[in-house]
């Protein structure tokens, strides 16, 4: 096992450690949580248990004990949500039926940390949570609060606050498998202003698959588009490689009392090539992500009514320019990518307080995007001195003859949101609002919510919720296209190629409507029941089409392209399902018990051009299963076990009948440690599929996709945490 360790002397105070606002949350009973001050359902702080609709809160102590890395390990315990794909590399997100790690907006503190220009991008290891103190994840669409990309809902990591106590602590963690981690966390002063400041890297890897499912990663001859002509034999192929890594840098410093500032770094680079077919694919490409966020935020109260909240922030995505694709698209050579993406947004919320029972909350947005869309397969690297037009680049296959098409977008969007809160009695609160939205490329958008919230007692209540919402298409959706040419030309002398996908920039926004029922109960201190009830469509569903109708055979001047395909808004989904959790929390003198569990049945049709077909990426059953227990000593051990139903791919990756449908599985996972083994010395172990179980989940979308996407066996983690 590599050992890692972070070189960083921090000549800071030590005074006290945030620890004690974990041992105050060691001893809240449920009823006492139901309290904390969330921020994401509303815009504005409210207790957890006037939140209408569904709001999942993750406690700094929940983050702990059941071993929480990343946003990842996060949504896979949390009711209708799967997350299909490589164990802690990249993944594909489906909540509630809805399908897509684009349709869920991520923030951190309010903040937008996800892809600049919607583009899509693994939910994972480059989300790591060794900052948060608390995260709230949103299943409700939060559209008419936050605007596009955020229709299956909102996840917020909210972080640690600066104080006036200094605490440092350093964490590593290694397994068996060369995959570590390890973050160091700092809380302190410069000067007189309090900071916080957090940096972590991470190495996953999933070398062994090919040891532990040789059927399906073993090596075999490269043919063409048409499966007859060998390009590059067995003999001469790269072995298999799968492995992902991440770092990040995190701060924040309060100014003034009013005023805060951020900045937030991420980069993540991953295999791209886990989910192909061996036969199609040869391993080695990589896609290598960087995420820069620095903001300002300004908080103040104006008068005993009114309230303002002022966002500025910049933020830019980099596909780093030596990512690249190796398979049958492009003729086995290496196919460079390139994106490039910066956004700058003013959000000005404004609240005025009537009194104690009413608020109404209102904000103007203003957003300019300008991008550099994914590129097509590259010859060689994106040169980031030149200018697109200066690039001389060419289509593979051309002889370096047909330019290739690189495209830059500007967007501007203007956004105009209000929101009127109203508690009319001690049983019934409202909670009504609208979004309205012009942007530049594709107009106008209007998305309402409505909402409610009654109390029929003190141990049980109702929300209803009802909600529209939007998902815009990106700059890479619109503009993205790959393909690459056989090298042979027409009677014509024009450059022949067998498939094409090709840009489509008139793309218009994806709509959802959403209805939603909630009820919580609370016998008791220790347990609380919660049953929800809810229904979506979504229609305007962006995907590819089947060929088109009539190729456009002349996309590119001097080709010609004999079958081409292209995203066009052609498809709607409609999903229902039930939501049934429990959680029974005991306290006493011998032992702490933490126990949760969540069923969820998802039940819809997705529908486009080539079939009518249950929802992809979905398991209709999933039972989630975990407890914690605590010792006083500092020792605590918490089992998780999942069962989840069979889920399917889409029918796009149909091919000689192949079946469609990835089978259903069981996974039991561990995580225990002890807490000042001696005086600031943590330790702790996690063991993933502990039973070592062969399992799988639903693949990719392509006729050259892996349906049956296998998955590690057991691995036993070990770590340790320096607190000083």
């Amino acid at each position: 096992m590599r050992k890692v360790f972070f070189a960083s002397m921090v000549l800071l105070a030590s005074e006290a450690r945030a620890g004690y606002v974990m041992e105050d949350l060691l001893s809240l009973s449920l009823a006492d949580l139901a309290t904390i001050p969330v921020v994401t359902a509303a815009r504005t702080q409210q207790n957890w248990d006037e939140v209408q609709g569904s709001l999942w809160v993750i406690t700094e102590k929940e983050i702990r004990e059941r071993g929480y890395r990343n946003i990842a390990d996060v949504l896979r315990d949390l009711p209708s949500v799967d997350l299909q794909g490589p164990v802690n590399t990249t993944s594909r997100l489906t909540v509630r039926g809805i399908a897509g790690n684009a349709q869920m907006l991520i923030l951190q503190d309010g903040v937008r940390v996800g892809a600049t220009a919607g583009e899509v991008i693994p939910v994972s290891i480059n989300y790591p949570l060794y900052m948060a103190k608390q995260i709230e994840v949103l299943l409700t669409a939060g559209s008419a609060l936050y605007g596009t990309d955020a229709v299956a809902g909102v996840i917020n990591i909210i972080s640690q606050q600066p104080s006036q106590y200094g605490s440092q602590s350093l964490r590593y963690e290694g397994n068996e498998t060369n995959s570590e981690h390890g973050d160091l966390f700092v809380r302190g002063h410069v000067g007189n202003r309090p900071v916080v400041f957090g940096a972590h890297t991470e190495r996953s890897n999933n070398q062994a698959l090919a040891e532990q499912y040789p059927d399906v990663f073993a090596l075999a001859d490269l043919r063409d588009v048409s499966g007859n002509t060998v390009l590059v034999s067995a003999a001469q192929r790269q072995p298999f490689t799968s492995e992902a890594d991440s770092r990040s840098v995190w701060g924040r410093v309060n100014i003034a009392p009013d005023l805060e500032v951020g900045v937030s770094y991420r980069q993540a680079r991953y295999a791209n090539d886990y989910s192909t077919l061996s036969n199609a694919n040869e391993y080695g490409g990589f896609l290598d992500e960087a995420f820069l966020s620095v903001y300002s935020r300004f908080q103040h109260q104006l008068t005993a009514q009114w309230s303002t909240n002022t966002l500025v922030s910049w933020s830019s995505y980099k596909l780093n320019k030596n990512s690249y694709y190796n398979n049958v698209f492009s003729n086995y050579q290496a196919g460079y990518k390139y994106a490039d993406s910066q956004k700058m947004a003013v959000d000005s919320q404004w609240t005025y307080r009537f009194n104690d029972t009413h608020q109404l909350i209102s904000g103007l947005i203003y957003e300019h995007l300008s991008a550099v869309p994914r590129t097509t397969d590259l010859s060689q690297p994106y040169n980031e001195t030149l200018s697109i037009n200066e690039q001389n680049l060419y289509y593979f296959g051309t002889n370096n003859t047909l330019p290739v098409k690189i495209f830059q977008v500007v967007q501007d969007n203007v956004a105009l949101f209000a929101q009127d809160q109203t508690r009319w009695s001690s049983s019934l609160v409202t909670q009504i609002g609208a979004r309205i939205d012009n942007n530049s490329d594709y107009g106008d958008s209007f998305s309402p919510y409505l909402g409610l919230k009654y109390r029929f007692t003190s141990k049980t209540n109702m929300s209803l919720t009802y909600s529209e919402a939007f998902l815009a298409p990106s700059p890479s959706f619109s503009y993205e296209h790959f393909g690459s040419f056989s090298g042979q030309q027409d009677s014509q002398g024009r450059y022949t190629a067998s498939t094409f996908r090709i840009p489509n920039p008139d793309l218009q926004p994806e709509t959802a409507r959403a209805l939603e029922a909630v009820v919580n109960y609370n016998p008791t201190s220790q347990l609380r029941w919660t049953a929800t009830a809810y229904t979506s469509r979504l229609d305007n569903l962006i995907l590819y089409s089947a060929d088109t109708l009539v190729p456009v055979s002349d996309f590119i001047d001097g080709g010609f392209l004999k079958k081409t395909k292209q995203r066009v808004n052609l498809g709607s989904s409609f999903a229902s399902g039930i939501e049934l959790s429990s959680r029974y929390r005991k306290n006493s003198q011998r032992y702490n018990i933490d126990f949760w569990g969540v069923y969820s049945f998802t039940e819809g049709t997705l529908e486009s051009d080539k079939a009518n077909e249950g929802l992809p990426y979905t398991s209709r059953h999933k039972l989630k299963l975990g407890s914690t227990v605590r010792w006083p000593k500092g020792l605590f051990i918490s089992p998780t076990l999942y069962l989840m139903d069979k889920s399917r791919v889409p029918s796009s990756a149909a091919k000689g009948g192949r079946s469609l449908v990835s089978p259903a599985y069981g996974l039991l996972n561990l995580y225990a440690g002890y807490e000042q083994i001696v005086a600031g010395v943590n330790a702790f172990l996690r063991v993933e599929n502990v039973t070592s179980r062969r399992y799988y989940q639903a693949g990719g979308t392509s006729d050259i996709s892996i349906v049956q996407l296998p998955q590690l066996r057991r691995s036993v983690t070990l770590g340790v945490e320096l607190e000083f």
